[in-house]
C-alpha cells in the first residue's frame, strides 16, 4: 500500500505478484499502480476498506486533497437531484456542480439551493476544513442538463470538468464580483464582520475579543474572509495594506474593525506589540505546582508520556520508543474514539517504515483533546501517571505560519499543563520533560551569528511568525522551570525531512516551505538562488528518523531513573546537520535533473534548467503572480498569499538587519551574491557530546548518499503530475 494522505493509501502490485499481467510503474520497478484507493482497518492490520479512485480524488491548489464521494452520495439521494459533482482541482477552494431533476424544475437557484444546503452542510461535517462547500461556490444546472457518466453510471469526472468548465470558471469569477463600498464606522465595522462571518462564513463569533482561530477561522476561511474585505469596505487608498493574514494578523473583531476604519483615513493603526504578548504569556504559564519529593522506589522500566504521535516527528520517535522491549507508551490523539485514535496511529507509523503487527500491549492509544487538558484525560491514566511517569516527550504543535502569537495560547496553555504533571509524580525526583522547539526562535539572529546551546538572548532574535514566537515564548516558560527543577529538555529542532527508513514514504509535505519553493519555481520558471529570505545556501536539514534516534539517546529512557539533565549547564541541544549540503551545488541539480522529463505546460524551457535568481528577485516574480487580477493566476495561486507574505515580511526584515550593519559593505550586496553571504549557524556541540547516535551519524554523505534526495524529490513528482 502507497500513502497518498493521511489515512489513505493507493493498492499497488509489486513484481512477481501471480495475478500481476503488466506493468505501468518502475517506481517501485516492474510495478502497476491500481489507481484503487483504501483505508486502513482502525485496529486490524493488513484489513483494508475500498473508498474510490485516484480520479476521484480532487487536489486544490495548496496540494491538499480530499475525496468528493461520500458528499455527492448524499446530494443524489434527494428527489430533487439528478446529478451532483464537486469540482476544485487546481483551485483554492472546491465548489459543487448540482443538476436539478425534474422534480426541481420550478424551483429557482435560491429555493433550489436553499432546500439542499441541511444536507450539504451534513456532508461538509464529514469533510475537513479545507474541503468544505460555500455558497457561493454553488452552480446549478438546469433539468434539461444531463451530466455525462459511464455505462456503469458513474460520473465521467474529467470530462465534466471539461464540459462545464466555462460554468466552473463562472463560479469563481463569481465570487470576485466587487460590491458598492460600503463606509463604515468602528461599532458599525464590528457588527458588519460578526455578522459576515455569521452568514457568509459560518462562524458564530459571540464575543468580540475572542481569537478567530479559537473561534474555527482557519486559512480557507481567513482568505474568503480577506476577500470579503476588500471586495465590500471603503479602505481608501489602502487596499494593498490588507494581506491575506490581516485576520489572523489582527487577532479578532475589535483589533480588525480598528485596523480596517485607520486604513479608510489613512491614519496609523496602533497594534499590540507582540514583544509585549511574548512577555505577558511568559510570565502567564510560569506558576507551577511545588514538586513534593517522596521516598519511593525507581521504577525499572520508563513510562512515557508522548505527545504528536499521529505528526511525522511524533510517529517516528513512536516507531523507536516501540523499539524498547520494557517501555510503557501513552499516546494522546485528537479523535472520536480509542479504534479512531488507534487507526490515525498506526497510518502515521506506517507513513514511518512500521510493519509490525498491530500495537504492543504496552502501547496504550487514547483519544484526548490537548486542548482542554486535563479534562480529556482518563482518571485512570492520570492515576498510572502519579505513580509510574518517567518522561515527558511534547512533540505536538500546531503548525500554522499564518496564525498570530495569541492564537496559540492553547498551545502554551498545554505545554504549561503537561510539565505540572512532571512534578506530580511520586518520587524523589520529577519526571523528565522534553520539549521539541524549533530554530526558529533564533532565525532573526543577525547573519554570521552562531547560535549557542543556551537560552536565545532576546525576543529580536525570533522570526517574525506567531508560531516562532510561540516556541520562543514555551522556551522562556521551561526556562523558568529549569531554574527549580533539572528536568527540562529543550530541543532546538532544524528543518524535518522524511525518513530515511525502508518503505517509509519520501513524501515531504508539499505545504511546508521547501515543496513550495519548487513547486513555485516550476511554475514561475526560476529557481531562488536560497531557499529562503535569510540569505543561507546551507541545507541543515535532518531526516525525521535519524532525528527522533537522537531525541531517545538524549532522553535517558534506558536508564529511567536518570531524569535529570546529563549536563546541569546545558539543557538545550541545537539539533541541526552538522555537515550541510549546499542548496544550489547539492540539491537544485537534482530537482532539475528529476523534472527535466516533465517541463511546465506551455513553458519553453524543455529541460527543466530554469534560470537561479537572488531569492529576493524570486519573491518579486511569484508575487507578481499571486497579486495578478487576472481570473487565471489569482485563483490558481491564492493560497499562496499568506505564504508570500510570510517571506515578504521576512525578507524586509533581513534587509533591516544589514542596513544596521553598515560597517560590513559586503553583506548588503549578499543579497544579489549570496554565496559571499555570512551564514546564520546552528552549534551542535552539546548534541554531539551528549548523543553517541549523533557523534556516529555520517553527516558527510548522510543526506547525498544511496538516492535519498532523488527519492523525496520523485515522491513531489508523483504528486504534482
Amino acid at each position: 500500500m502507497k500513502p497518498v494522505d493521511d489515512n489513505v493509501f493507493e493498492l499497488v502490485v509489486l513484481d512477481g505478484h501471480k495475478g500481476k499481467i503488466v506493468s505501468n510503474s518502475n517506481e517501485p520497478p516492474n510495478s502497476f499502480h491500481t489507481n484503487d484507493l483504501f483505508t486502513p482497518h482502525p485496529t486490524l492490520m493488513n484489513r483494508w476498506k475500498y473508498i474510490g479512485r485516484h480520479d476521484d480524488r480532487i487536489t486544490l491548489s495548496n496540494g491538499e486533497k480530499f475525496i468528493p464521494l461520500d458528499l455527492e452520495g448524499l446530494l443524489r439521494q434527494s428527489h430533487i437531484v439528478k446529478e451532483a459533482v464537486v469540482f476544485g482541482v487546481d483551485k483554492p477552494l472546491p465548489g459543487l456542480l448540482l443538476f436539478k431533476s425534474d422534480a426541481a424544475a420550478t424551483l429557482s437557484k435560491e429555493e433550489y439551493t436553499n432546500q439542499l444546503w441541511p444536507v450539504i452542510t451534513e456532508g461538509n461535517r464529514q469533510l475537513s476544513a479545507f474541503a468544505k462547500i460555500g455558497r457561493e461556490y454553488i452552480a446549478v444546472l438546469p433539468e434539461t442538463v444531463d451530466c455525462p457518466s459511464t455505462d456503469k453510471q458513474s460520473i465521467k469526472r474529467a470530462f465534466v470538468y471539461q464540459m462545464f468548465s466555462k460554468v466552473i470558471e463562472d463560479v469563481y469569477r463569481g465570487s470576485n464580483i466587487q460590491t458598492q463600498y460600503l463606509k463604515l464606522d468602528i461599532p458599525e465595522l464590528e457588527q458588519w464582520l460578526v455578522e459576515e462571518f455569521e452568514h457568509k462564513l459560518n462562524i458564530v463569533i459571540k464575543n468580540r475579543e475572542v481569537d478567530f482561530f479559537a473561534a474555527g477561522v482557519d486559512s480557507q476561511k481567513a482568505i474568503q474572509a480577506q476577500r470579503l474585505i476588500i471586495q465590500t469596505l471603503d479602505l481608501g487608498q489602502s487596499t494593498r495594506r490588507v494581506s491575506s493574514l490581516v485576520v489572523f494578523e489582527q487577532g479578532n473583531i475589535k483589533r480588525l474593525a480598528k485596523f480596517l476604519h485607520g486604513l479608510r483615513f489613512d491614519s496609523p493603526v496602533s497594534v499590540v506589540d507582540d514583544i509585549d504578548v511574548m512577555d505577558h504569556l511568559h510570565q502567564k504559564y510560569t506558576n507551577f505546582t511545588e514538586f513534593l519529593p517522596t521516598q519511593a522506589p525507581t521504577p525499572d522500566h520508563a513510562t512515557v508520556l508522548l505527545t504528536g504521535a499521529t505528526g511525522s516527528l511524533g510517529s517516528a520517535i513512536l516507531c523507536e520508543l516501540i523499539g524498547n522491549p520494557t517501555a510503557r507508551i501513552y499516546c494522546p490523539v485528537r479523535a472520536k474514539n480509542v479504534p479512531n485514535a488507534i487507526s490515525r496511529t498506526l497510518a502515521a507509523l506506517e507513513c514511518n517504515g512500521y510493519n509490525g503487527k498491530g500495537l504492543p500491549s504496552r502501547v496504550h492509544i487514547f483519544p484526548c483533546d490537548l486542548s482542554i487538558f486535563p479534562l480529556s484525560i482518563p482518571q485512570d491514566i492520570l492515576s498510572t501517571f502519579a505513580l509510574s511517569l518517567t518522561h515527558i516527550i511534547h512533540a505536538a504543535w500546531a503548525v500554522n505560519f499564518s496564525l498570530s502569537l495569541s492564537s496559540f495560547e492553547p498551545q502554551l496553555q498545554t505545554l504549561h499543563f503537561l510539565y505540572c504533571l512532571t512534578l506530580l509524580v511520586q518520587r524523589s525526583t520529577p519526571a523528565g520533560f522534553m520539549f521539541c522547539s524549533s530554530i526558529g526562535t533564533a532565525m532573526a539572529s543577525p547573519l554570521g551569528t552562531t547560535i549557542e546551546d543556551e537560552p536565545i538572548p532576546s525576543q529580536a532574535c525570533c522570526a517574525a511568525t506567531g508560531y516562532a514566537r510561540s516556541k520562543f515564548v514555551a522556551e522562556r516558560i521551561l526556562e523558568s522551570a529549569s531554574a527549580k527543577n533539572q528536568n527540562v529538555t529543550i530541543l532546538r529542532l532544524g528543518q524535518i525531512i522524511p525518513s530515511m527508513n525502508h518503505g517509509a514514504s519520501k513524501l515531504w509535505n508539499p505545504s511546508e516551505m521547501i515543496p513550495l519553493v519548487i513547486s513555485c519555481s516550476k511554475d514561475i520558471k526560476a529557481f531562488p538562488g536560497t531557499p529562503g529570505p535569510r540569505c543561507v545556501d546551507s541545507c541543515t536539514w535532518i531526516p525525521v528518523n535519524v532525528l527522533a534516534k537522537v531525541i531517545l539517546d538524549l532522553s535517558s529512557i534506558e536508564n529511567p531513573g536518570e531524569t535529570d539533565m546529563k549536563n546541569k549547564q546545558d539543557f538545550v541541544y541545537n539539533i541541526v546537520s552538522s555537515k550541510p549540503c549546499s542548496w544550489e551545488k547539492d540539491f537544485l541539480p537534482k530537482v532539475q535533473s528529476i523534472f527535466k522529463d516533465s517541463p511546465t505546460p506551455g513553458s519553453d524551457t524543455s529541460d527543466g534548467h530554469f534560470p537561479i535568481v537572488p531569492f529576493s528577485v524570486w519573491l518579486e516574480k511569484l508575487y507578481s503572480v499571486t497579486s495578478s487580477p487576472s481570473t487565471e493566476y489569482s485563483f490558481l495561486y491564492s493560497h499562496l498569499n499568506p505564504v508570500v507574505d510570510i517571506w515578504r515580511r521576512q525578507l524586509s526584515q533581513t534587509k533591516s538587519v544589514l542596513v544596521q550593519q553598515p560597517e560590513d559593505p559586503a553583506q548588503i550586496e549578499s543579497e544579489n551574491h549570496h554565496t559571499n553571504a555570512k551564514e546564520l549557524t546552528f552549534s551542535t556541540e552539546s548534541v554531539s557530546a551528549d548523543s553517541a547516535v549523533f557523534r556516529s551519524t555520517d553527516w558527510d554523505h548522510l543526506l547525498l548518499a544511496d538516492g535519498y534526495l532523488e527519492e523525496v524529490i520523485r515522491a513531489w513528482k508523483d504528486v504534482w503530475h
